[in-house]
């Protein structure tokens, strides 16, 4: 599992005719959270933290998508997802991008540790990226004197990206997914 920190911003951008063409998916849904490590002295995640399997983006258009930024924000930030080609590497480090019969496009990550997608050449096949798994730690959250609480934390996944159309223009694509942090 990676631990990837980071100081995101939550900058708001004009949705564009593109953005249909992406969808993300979180697994689990629900990640639970942990609020202290059963291990002393051990590397890993700092508590209190939760920690997801994969982030799956999947890809519709007719221009390449190129990853700009992934963040995971309730009413604070948290440590985890990122933005920036070498966060965005790590997160994808292994992925490859697959058509929707399983068969590999290409690798993930291009020679400029960039994630991109290609353009899909058959509107009913889109292709699909999947991260490796990692985890958001050192959480600003309080832990609860009861082992059993539930803490039912809102957040959203937002993954930024871009296209560029026929005139070299960009074109911002933004995705959100909502999760509950249990």
């Amino acid at each position: 599992m990676k631990r990837i920190l980071f100081a995101a911003v939550l900058v708001c951008f004009g949705f564009s005719a593109f953005a249909g063409n992406l969808e993300i998916s979180v697994t689990p849904q629900n990640p639970l959270l942990i609020p202290v490590s059963s291990t002393v002295g051990a590397t890993g995640p700092v508590t209190p933290y939760f920690s997801l399997n994969s982030l799956k983006m999947t890809w519709k258009g007719s221009t390449s998508f190129q990853l700009m930024a992934v963040v995971i924000a309730g009413e604070k930030t948290y440590a985890c997802g990122g933005s920036g080609s070498t966060v965005n590497a790590s997160l994808f480090w292994n992925a490859a991008v697959t058509d929707c019969k399983g068969n590999v496009i290409q690798p993930a990550i291009d020679a400029n540790l960039n994630v991109t997608i290609p353009a899909v050449t058959n509107a009913s096949c889109p292709y699909t990226v999947e991260s490796s798994n990692f985890y958001c730690d050192n959480l600003p959250v309080a832990v609860l004197s009861d082992p059993m609480a539930s803490y039912n934390i809102p957040a959203r996944v937002t993954v930024t990206g871009e296209t560029f159309d026929a005139s070299g223009n960009p074109n911002r694509v933004i995705a959100t997914e909502n999760i509950v942090i249990k």
